[in-house]
């Protein structure tokens, strides 16, 4: 087990919501489109990133994840 599946499950088993997967290759892209203009971010730049969202990260990361699969734009 990594530390990928282990932050995944911290926030879907344990709903610990402060945990953040960063290392997901998809999440960096969601992640990117919204706060980069879409260039390859790493796990690092995606935790600091991350950081303003407080405590409610990994909620945070669903939310952004939901948003970007719905087709969401920013003007």
């Amino acid at each position: 087990m990594g530390t990928w599946t282990a932050e995944l499950t911290a926030i879907r088993g344990m709903r610990r919501f402060d945990a953040l997967p960063a290392g997901d290759l998809g999440l960096q892209r969601c992640v990117s489109r919204f706060y980069f203009g879409g260039r390859r971010i790493s796990e690092e730049e995606l935790r600091r990133t991350a950081e303003r969202w407080g405590s409610s990260q990994g909620l945070a990361a669903f939310y952004v994840m939901v948003a970007s699969r719905a087709g969401v734009t920013l003007p």
